[in-house]
């Protein structure tokens, strides 16, 4: 499971730094923004700021949605921690659309996010982490969908758990 993760979060990464038609349309640009430290086992709260960088207006699926949202987690090692299932899901569709330059910020409760039909989350125990949103926002589709493969990580960001 970990070295799949790990294939497509290369996959992810080398599709954002290729240029071609099929993964720079639509040009959105995301950044996590979590705090420095948080509470073992106690929800940490942040938000995902996602940017239109392009000169069109994109039409996305909200990061709540199936399978538009994974958190990835890495202990201090940048060994991936397994994320829990936590119960089963079906999320309501919601688009919105970005104009060009316009940033929308999706506030995060805490570490979970919903696969295409299972909540998953995290529990951290004491220790440091490295996060990682990747999001799929779609396009003219829903992300399972969509006529070609694009996604978009974000910042990592360092979390000390205490």
């Amino acid at each position: 499971m970990e070295a799949i993760s790990c294939f497509y979060l290369f996959f992810i990464l080398l599709a954002q730094s290729t240029s071609n038609a099929m993964t720079s349309t639509p040009e959105i640009t995301i950044r996590l923004v979590l705090p420095d430290g948080a509470k073992a086992n106690s929800p940490v709260k942040g938000t995902l700021e996602i940017t239109n960088a392009g000169d069109k207006p994109a039409q996305l699926v909200s990061p709540n949605y199936n399978a538009a949202l994974n958190l990835i987690v890495f202990d201090n090692l940048w060994n991936q921690v397994s994320a829990n299932s936590l119960d089963k899901a079906h999320i309501a569709q919601e688009r919105f659309e970005l104009s060009p330059g316009q940033t929308r910020t999706v506030s995060l409760d805490d570490l979970t996010f919903t696969t295409g039909t299972a909540r998953m989350g995290y529990s951290l125990k004491p220790g440091v982490y490295y996060i990682l949103a990747v999001y799929h926002p779609g396009t003219g589709k829903l992300p399972e969908e969509g006529a070609y493969p694009l996604a978009v990580a974000s910042n990592v960001r360092k979390l000390v758990v205490e």
